[in-house]
This record gives C-alpha cells, sequence and structure tokens, in this order.
C-alpha cells in the first residue's frame, strides 16, 4: 500500500476521536517499572538500556556531564548554549551509534536515531527535556535513543560496547524484554562492560509471539421470512379472483382475470425476494461482546506500529468513515510529540470488562456500550513506568466491505487506576 500523509491540519480533530486517543495515550499516575534514573542526577556517568518488544528494538543512553566531558574532551570548555548543544548532539548521535553494536540471533542491527538531547531528571517522570539556555557545564545530562524495526522476539542478543568514558568503573547497561498482553517486563538483565570485558551475549527467555491482528467473524445473513405471510396473502387473492371468474354470474370476467393474473404475479414477486434477499443475523450479547472485544484490541495494536502506511493500513481493517482519518492524524501527532522529548507509550493488554449491544435503528450494525481497560507503559529516555486506565464508551459497529468496523465513538468516562 502506498503511503498515504495526511497534513495535521486537513481535517478537524473532533471531539470523540481526540479523546479516544487520549484515553489510549494519555499518561496516567505513573507506578514505576524501574526507576535507577529518578532525581536531580544520574548515579553512573554513562548509562545504557536495551529494549526488546515484539515490534521494535531500542538502545538508549543517558551521559552526565563527566562523561560528556571525557568522551569529547575536544570540546569540553565551551559554553552549552544554541550552538554548543547542537554540536554535541551532533557528536554523541555518530559516537553512541558506532559504541554500541547490537545483533540479535546473528545478525547486525541497523538503528536509526530517535531521539537524541539533553534532558533534566525530574523526580517522578524521569528525564525530560531541559529547556535552560545556556545549560550550567556541570549540569548537562545527554540523553539519546536509537531504534529499529523487529518481528517478534530474539532468542540471543549480542552487545559490543566501546563507551568508557572512566576506565577504572565499569559501564551498567539494563537490558529488557517486554512481552505484549502483560502489564510488567517479562524478563530483566543488568549488564556490566568494562574494556577487559567490551562483548556480552544475553540468551533472552522464550517471550510470547509477536501479537497478530485478531480475526474478525464476518456479518452473517439470514433468510428473510417476514414477507412469506404477505406473499401467502396475494397469492389467495389472486385464486380468489381466478376463481371467481369461472363463475356465470360474472359477466366482466376479463377483469377479473386480469386482477387474479396481476395478483399472482405479486406474489411471485414478493416471493422470490423473500426467497433470495437475506437480512443481516442478529448478534446475541455474547457474539456482540466477543466483536467489540476483537475490534478494540485491532484498534490498540496499530499503537505498535512506527510507519505510518502499516498504522493506516491497521487501523483502516477496524475502523471506517471520519473516525478512521481522524484517529489516524491523533497518532501521528503524539508520534511528532515523542520525536520533540515527549514520552513514548505502548498499549500491552486490553480486557473488556461489560458490554451491552442492541441493533442500530437505522442501519445494519450495532451499538454497545462497552468498558473495558488498558494496561501499557510510557517511556522516555530510560525510565519506564506502567500505566493502566479504564473507559466507558458507546461504539457504533456496521458491516463494511463484508466485515465489521467501527464507524462511531462516543467515550463517555475514563477513569484512572
Amino acid at each position: 500500500m502506498p503511503r498515504r500523509r495526511i497534513p495535521f491540519s486537513s481535517t478537524p480533530l473532533t471531539r470523540a476521536a481526540l479523546t479516544l486517543l487520549m484515553g489510549f495515550l494519555a499518561c496516567f499516575f505513573p507506578s514505576p517499572i524501574h526507576a535507577e534514573n529518578d532525581g536531580g542526577s544520574l548515579e553512573e556517568p554513562l548509562q545504557g538500556f536495551i529494549y526488546l518488544e515484539a515490534f521494535e528494538t531500542r538502545k538508549e543512553f543517558l551521559l552526565n556531564a563527566d562523561a560528556i566531558r571525557n568522551l569529547a574532551p575536544e570540546n569540553a570548555d565551551a559554553p552549552l548554549d544554541d550552538t554548543r548543544r547542537g554540536t554535541l548532539i551532533n557528536a554523541f548521535r555518530t559516537l553512541l551509534d558506532k559504541g554500541c553494536k547490537v545483533s540479535t540471533d546473528g545478525e547486525p542491527i541497523q538503528f536509526e536515531p530517535d531521539r537524541v538531547d539533553f534532558v533534566v531528571m525530574d523526580p517522578e517522570m524521569g528525564p525530560q527535556p531541559d529547556t535552560r539556555n545556556p545549560i550550567p557545564q556541570d549540569e548537562a545530562i545527554l540523553a539519546a535513543v536509537f531504534a529499529a524495526p523487529a518481528n517478534g522476539f530474539p532468542k540471543e542478543i549480542k552487545i559490543e560496547w566501546s563507551l568508557f568514558p572512566n576506565q577504572e568503573n565499569p559501564v551498567p547497561v539494563l537490558a529488557e524484554a517486554m512481552s505484549a498482553g502483560t502489564q510488567r517486563l517479562m524478563t530483566t538483565k543488568t549488564l556490566s562492560f568494562t574494556p577487559e570485558n567490551p562483548s556480552q551475549t544475553w540468551i533472552v527467555p522464550e517471550l510470547e509471539a509477536a501479537p497478530e491482528l485478531l480475526e474478525v467473524p464476518p456479518p452473517t445473513l439470514a433468510k428473510n421470512s417476514s414477507s412469506w405471510p404477505l406473499a401467502a396473502g396475494i397469492a389467495l387473492i389472486g385464486i380468489v379472483l381466478a376463481a371467481v371468474t369461472r363463475s356465470s354470474r360474472v359477466k366482466d370476467k376479463t377483469t377479473f382475470l386480469t386482477a387474479a393474473v396481476l395478483a399472482l404475479l405479486l406474489a411471485a414477486g414478493i416471493s422470490y425476494r423473500a426467497f433470495n434477499h437475506q437480512n443481516l443475523a442478529r448478534l446475541n450479547d455474547e457474539e456482540s461482546a466477543a466483536l467489540v472485544e476483537t475490534l478494540l484490541k485491532n484498534v490498540y495494536h496499530a499503537l505498535a506500529f512506527r510507519d505510518e502506511s502499516t498504522t493506516f493500513e491497521t487501523l483502516s481493517k477496524s475502523l471506517d468513515g471520519p473516525i478512521l482519518e481522524e484517529l489516524y492524524l491523533d497518532i501521528r501527532r503524539s508520534l511528532y510529540l515523542e520525536e520533540k522529548g515527549g514520552p513514548r507509550t505502548k498499549v500491552l493488554k486490553i480486557t473488556l470488562i461489560d458490554c451491552v449491544a442492541q441493533p442500530t435503528s437505522d442501519r445494519d450494525g450495532i451499538k454497545a456500550r462497552a468498558a473495558w481497560t488498558s494496561i501499557g507503559s510510557v517511556s522516555h529516555w530510560g525510565h519506564l513506568h506502567a500505566r493502566r486506565n479504564q473507559y466507558l464508551g458507546d461504539l457504533v459497529i456496521e458491516p463494511i466491505d463484508d466485515t465489521w468496523k467501527i464507524t462511531q465513538v462516543n467515550l463517555l468516562k475514563e477513569t484512572r487506576l
């Protein structure tokens, strides 16, 4: 599918779409998964992080002022104004990428720089963009994120490290693998690198395979039985009229015979339509709940991808109408904010709590009032939080191109858990 680019300003963001995305992506009150970097400074001059996820592999770095000076001594005394920061960011973008080489199952990973910037350490939220100008030399902290697409989890990961700002102390690297469908990290391992031991291999425990889109049951059709009584009644009238024409008392037999033929033809037409026309079969409560949960999970599934075309194509399999482009635009906006230093969101699990559905009055479809929870994580530069929220909303689901799709969403309530 060719990449479809839609500018942010091409359509207005409706309240429903924006609220839905905020429900998907909003940062809740955090519950720390690991908080080694909380506070105003780093415990180590250089810290590394390797994150394995079903669709993405990342390597992340945090460097304090000493590490910056030791790894880039030629610029150690320059003030950290805009020019100085830009120079260091460009230098470390290359230095950090080359200084940490990662291979999975024997294949080297080609990372792309995702974010490189100066940050300050927030006690609750971890690294946040440092907007001071200039930044005090001794308070500088540089953060970097490099990302690469993945397809499931590797069996083995090898890390080759050549960044040693302090030759005497080992550099700690936290390796984590997070499996979809669970609230917390599935496995964690802390590695230490020294000039004498610059290469390590981690055998990754077997994790849940990369999730696929769930299969949506097709709309089923039922024979239209409501027209049979009408067809039978008209046919009976035709038979009676035909019988009347045989009576000797009827002088204008042509009129009665014509009416009888027309009645019989009309009855035949109604019968043919009733036999061939099919109505949408009504879903029972259990089927409606399963359909709602499947479509919700597939919508959240689109948030795992970084490629715009893949995101839009995945959303289009579960959404239709204005909500499709509006939610897609909101996801693009959230990715843009991530690139500017905002948090990165991952939704790991969706659970349907309750669902009450009924047929729509003006179209073939159902209107469902559903309650569900989402469990996920929010990360920013080596800092990761668990998130959990509960929602109540009205969804309209219709058969589009022989499959069920969500065409309307109205989020009624959002509760932080």
